[in-house]
């Protein structure tokens, strides 16, 4: 059954994310000028407390997808909700769309017109890979769901450490458990703006780099209006998403991320 799955990295590998958590321990830094930051624990609270959003969030994205193989552009409407809801649907240039995808409590759902076929399964990394083949093999669904949003992943760790400085006119948190980074995190000390993350493989090694180029506030949070992403050690963007339309859904409830097969169609199970 997995052979059959349809490769769809081109359409979804753009999703990747981050939340709060807790710090048991910090490193403080000395010698920052006023525009920097006390700690690097000052920095992390400044940027999580500007994304305290509890509503979804919908949007048109224009993504753009550069591979070896050639440039493939989509466009495609979503609706979010931290910390793991999803519902995506894309939108062709003629006709309907020819994927319908949506992810709540751990499951994922999927729907592809073209050949008629229905896919249910969990959220796993695994099962997420069939459709986001690169970016499901680095971060779960928790952790796109930040990405998309301008946050940051979750920091996971037993002995978490956080180192601060100043970088040009931004002030970069490296984040290392068991005196191995994870993550670093680079912050607009200005306007208490994330504007990149990098997570890291245990060996140091990158494994992908995250931007966020401007921002709209948009009730009491802040959204990018672009998102790019370069894997391993490049720089050179492997996708870029641009947000056309973005702001609140109010009022939605979780039958919006539960797609219905359509009649007739029968489920087929990724988890077997």
């Amino acid at each position: 059954m997995r052979k059959r799955l349809p490769s769809f990295f081109f359409i979804m590998s753009f999703f990747l994310i981050f939340s709060a958590c807790a710090i048991t321990k910090t490193q403080e830094i000395g010698g920052v000028s006023k525009q920097s930051y006390s700690s690097p624990l000052v920095a992390l609270e400044k940027i999580d407390r500007d994304n305290q959003f509890k509503d979804g969030i919908k949007a048109i994205a224009r993504i753009e997808v550069n591979t070896p193989q050639g440039r493939y552009p989509l466009k495609a409407a979503l609706v979010l909700k931290k910390p793991s809801s999803l519902r995506l649907e894309t939108i062709p240039v003629i006709g309907p769309a020819d994927l319908f995808l949506t992810v709540h409590e751990n499951v994922l759902k999927v729907f592809v017109p073209q050949n008629g076929k229905f896919y249910i399964g969990k959220a796993t990394t695994r099962n997420l890979a069939h459709f986001i083949p690169i970016a499901a093999t680095v971060l779960g669904i928790e952790d796109m769901t930040s990405i998309l949003l301008g946050m940051h992943p979750e920091i996971r760790g037993k002995t978490i450490t956080l180192d601060g400085s100043s970088d040009g006119s931004l002030y970069r948190v490296d984040i290392l458990s068991e005196n191995k980074k994870i993550q670093s995190l680079w912050v607009d000390p200005e306007e208490d703006h994330l504007v990149r993350v990098d997570l890291f493989a245990g060996n140091n090694s990158r494994l992908f780099s995250a931007r966020f180029i401007g921002r709209d506030r948009i009730e009491n949070m802040t959204l990018p209006q672009n998102v790019t992403i370069a894997y391993g050690d490049n720089d050179k963007p492997d996708i870029i998403i641009r947000y056309v339309d973005i702001g609140p859904a109010k009022g939605i409830d979780a039958t919006i991320f539960d797609l219905k097969p359509p009649p007739g169609v029968i489920p087929i199970s990724m988890d077997r």
